[in-house]
């Protein structure tokens, strides 16, 4: 490509990717390369990615599923037949970038592992998303988000008022790994300009989960396995005459400062309060005496307080009035788009890309199959062949059915 089309906005245009991915995580990367202008192609077998039916669906989809893979291209493969392989083998051949997320073992029966990938493309970046690597003895145990975080530690520190240890409602591993596998190429593909040679990445579940909790595993053992629950207190939530909020004081002064506007100073003057340390330690004691002085006024009102003081607060919003916030849509933080099935839709825009425009191939997750004739042709496949594999069932098409 030549440097006088290079369009900063989209630093990625030209580059081919092939995804051969299921799940949540790899996809993620997939989608975060798209936005950057990737042609991105996810080969699906012919039942699709089971993370299409995760929750409930909408034409085949579910919402999950359309946030991780907008902006690609799909292709439906029969995976298991030769044929199938023969056209995964020439996508293969020349993408620019590989990512799959099979335990170990298996993309060698599909004869594009990395060695068979790199003897033949030696200059792909080949990217492994698994959950724990390509050795060790967990490696060919089946890993999702949720066993992640629980192997990880991390259920076992997201304790609720109960002290009962809580999974992480929002898949935060998956979303880790795949935005750790963007990473991961974005550099490989760097380092390439510089040598001309791909490299093998390997990207796992565990190893995000460790990344997201580093700070919090370090004072686990500096604590002797007691560390506090919270770095600072307060930094929780109360019910407000009206609706929740959460406070938080990062020192003394802000500690001061909150208990004056609560009318609450002698709280500020109480040796068990006196310190960030002593908070922490006394905490159950401080915040039953936190909590009814909140109850007196509405969550609107004691932000217009809070805000005049320069308090840490903020409501605590459901995703409704999160979309509604005017902050929010100040920073046209979303984009509102077409989806079919689903009908608008709001996809966040990405940090650092171009903004997505709505009604766009760059906002919109394509069905099973639904490029997969397009993407035959770019092979230099005849129309009679195309036809042929989709009745012998080696490829699906809605474009031929």
């Amino acid at each position: 490509m030549g440097e006088e089309k290079f369009d900063p906005d989209f630093p990625f245009a030209g580059l081919r990717v092939l995804e051969v991915t299921q799940g949540i995580a790899a996809p993620g990367a997939g989608a975060l390369l798209a936005v950057y202008g990737a042609d991105v192609v996810k080969v699906e077998g012919l039942a699709g990615d089971w993370a299409r039916h995760l929750g409930r669906c909408f034409d085949g989809m579910c919402a999950s599923f359309v946030a991780n893979n907008r902006g690609k291209r799909a292709l439906a493969l029969n995976l298991r037949s030769s044929e199938g392989r023969a056209i995964l083998g020439s996508l293969a051949k020349k993408a620019d970038v590989l990512v799959e997320n099979f335990r170990p073992g298996i993309v060698a029966k599909m004869g594009i592992d990395y060695a068979a990938v790199a003897k033949k493309n030696p200059g792909c970046i080949y990217v492994s998303l698994t959950g724990f690597g390509q050795e060790g003895p967990y490696r060919d145990r089946a890993a999702t988000d949720s066993i992640v975080q629980a192997l990880s530690g991390l259920i076992a520190t997201n304790r609720g008022a109960d002290n009962t240890p809580h999974k992480v409602a929002i898949p935060i591993v998956d979303l880790a790994a795949g935005m750790n596998a963007f990473q991961a190429i974005a550099v490989a593909l760097y380092a390439r300009e510089k040598t001309g040679r791909g490299r093998h990445v390997s990207v796992t579940l565990l190893q995000s989960a460790a990344m997201l909790q580093g700070g919090r595993i370090v004072e686990d053992v500096v604590t002797g396995g007691n560390p506090p629950q919270q770095l600072t207190v307060p930094s929780n939530v109360f019910s407000t005459k009206a609706g929740q909020m959460i406070v938080v004081a990062l020192n003394n002064d802000q500690f001061q400062r909150l208990c004056a506007l609560l009318g609450a100073v002698a709280l500020a003057d109480d040796p068990r309060f006196a310190s960030p340390e002593n908070r922490i330690a006394n905490e159950a004691e401080l915040l039953p005496l936190l909590a009814p002085l909140f109850v007196e006024k509405t969550a609107a009102a004691w932000s217009a307080i809070f805000e005049a003081g320069d308090i840490l607060h903020a409501r605590v919003n459901d995703h409704g009035e999160f979309l509604e916030d005017p902050q929010v849509k100040a920073m046209d933080l979303f984009v509102w788009t077409e989806q079919p099935g689903m009908g608008r839709i709001p996809l966040p825009q990405v940090i650092g890309a171009a903004p997505l425009q709505a009604n766009t191939s760059k906002t919109r997750t394509p069905r099973l199959g639904e490029d997969s004739a397009e993407i035959l042709r770019e092979l230099g496949l005849a129309e009679d062949e195309i036809v042929k594999l989709h009745k012998d069932g080696i490829v699906r098409s809605p474009e031929i059915s």
